[in-house]
């Protein structure tokens, strides 16, 4: 029996994989974003998967996930929602964060409602044809998301929530973050 041609090959098909570069994407696929949502609402991940196919049909795949819990304060005056979390990046460590949604006919007291937010550089997307801040409804199998779109300072904010969790919000306009100093 001769192994000559077994290391020849062997030798052929190591150097092929050598020379490969690995390729790291510091972004975050379909996949890997719908694991998340789905660990952090309680879903099934396909059911994730199809409701997050639109933004990523329509943006691509965002840098940061943000996820957190949103409540409005008990203040006749304030038309906000306050909200706080966790920013996971892959290229860097995760970060508490602070948002506030601004919004109109808010509750004065609301529960906290589970947030995710997926974040994009807009310069980053290609053929970003429209100006946003369209609202729109996502339903899969028994779970409706309302998906906020947004844009502010020069990222894409996409905030996604169950829509039982929203109750009688009308709207969420402008929203801004804040770092959280540790």
């Amino acid at each position: 029996m001769s192994y000559r041609p077994f290391i020849l090959f062997s030798a052929f098909a190591l150097t092929a994989c050598a020379s490969a570069p690995d390729v790291f994407d510091e972004t975050f696929s379909r996949s890997e974003t719908a694991q998340m949502t789905s660990e952090y609402f309680d879903l099934e991940r396909a059911a994730a998967a199809r409701a997050l196919k639109p933004t990523y049909k329509k943006y691509g795949a965002p840098h940061i996930y943000v996820s957190g819990q949103m409540s409005a304060v008990a203040d006749d005056s304030a038309q906000r929602l306050h909200g706080t979390g966790q920013t996971t990046a892959k290229l860097a460590r995760p970060e508490l964060i602070y948002w506030a949604i601004q919004g109109k006919d808010l509750p004065r007291e609301t529960r906290p409602i589970k947030t995710a937010h997926l974040i994009y550089n807009k310069v980053d997307i290609e053929n970003l044809e429209e100006v946003l801040g369209s609202i729109g409804a996502l339903s899969h199998r028994g779970q409706t998301f309302t998906i906020f779109e947004r844009e502010t300072d020069g990222q894409i904010v996409v905030t996604l929530n169950l829509t039982q969790d929203l109750g009688e919000i009308a709207k969420l306009e402008t929203v801004s973050f804040s770092p959280i100093d540790s």
